[in-house]
């Protein structure tokens, strides 16, 4: 099974092709997303555990659209000071579909070249 585990926002997610999640909202509108944030990527047996990031590898995926989580209740009460606040939020989320996981995206000859030392 191929999958990485990724990180946006606060939060850590099992990213597998095909799979659909919900994430914190991004600034993105519908279109495409890329996390560069993958924290380990298992491919079969092998397994790459990142220290705190791996490099070269991303994981792409669609937004689908914006959704709101469920309503949470939020209630303060200060006894001494006879203060009571009420709130209700819901906070907005992201609809993904993951489409992708790349390693190494660009061939080794389109990669940027070690500068050569100049000559005295």
């Amino acid at each position: 099974m191929n999958y990485a585990i990724i990180r946006t926002g606060s939060k850590q997610y099992q990213a597998v092709t095909g799979k659909t999640i919900k994430v914190e909202k991004l600034e993105v509108a519908e279109g495409a997303v890329v996390f560069d944030q993958v924290l380990l990527h298992v491919d079969g047996d092998k397994v790459e555990v990142g220290t705190p990031v791996l490099s070269g590898i991303k994981v792409f995926g669609t937004a689908m659209g914006t959704l709101k989580a469920d309503k949470i209740q939020v209630f303060k009460y200060k006894s001494n000071h006879a203060i009571a606040s009420s709130v209700v939020t819901a906070s907005p989320i992201l609809w993904l579909k993951l489409s992708l996981l790349a390693k190494n995206l660009l061939p080794k000859n389109l990669l940027p070249k070690r500068p050569k030392k100049l000559l005295k």
